[in-house]
């Protein structure tokens, strides 16, 4: 198994990846860096 870090802001994730195809594609595209947008909603 592939180790990974999954990092946002101030959180820091330890993962592992199996040995799945998505898996093993994922750990071929790596690094990968991304932005996104958070939209909350109040009712």
């Amino acid at each position: 198994m592939n180790a990974i870090i999954i990092s946002t802001g101030g959180i820091r994730l330890d993962a592992e990846l199996n040995n799945s195809p998505t898996a093993r594609a994922i750990w071929e595209a790596l690094p990968i860096e991304a932005g996104a947008r958070i939209r909350i909603e109040r009712a």
